[in-house]
């Protein structure tokens, strides 16, 4: 699950992440898809992914979720939850 900085995306959306590299070589984070990359070489395979995001409201330091963000925080996990049950049958 990852919180979203843009504006122009819903709510909650869903999508589909595929092999790639993105971002700097070396750095404290890694993409989704660089992930997958890797998996892909160090075990000759990777899993299919998928990022659930959520639209992030107040990205100051601070403590707690936002209203919103709690709000649709639940309906993600909710989300989630149901797509999992549906995968594992």
């Amino acid at each position: 699950m990852d919180s979203s900085v843009e504006e122009d995306v819903p709510d909650i959306f869903f999508k589909e992440i595929n092999p790639g590299v993105r971002g700097p070589g070396f750095s404290h984070t890694l993409s989704p898809s660089t992930i997958l990359t890797l998996a892909k070489q160090l075990y000759g395979s990777s899993a299919k992914g998928h990022i659930l995001s959520i639209k992030g409201f107040d990205f100051d330091l601070g403590e707690g979720l936002t209203p919103m963000t709690e709000i649709l925080t639940r309906q993600a996990i909710e989300k989630i939850t149901h797509l999992v049950k549906n995968w594992i049958g």
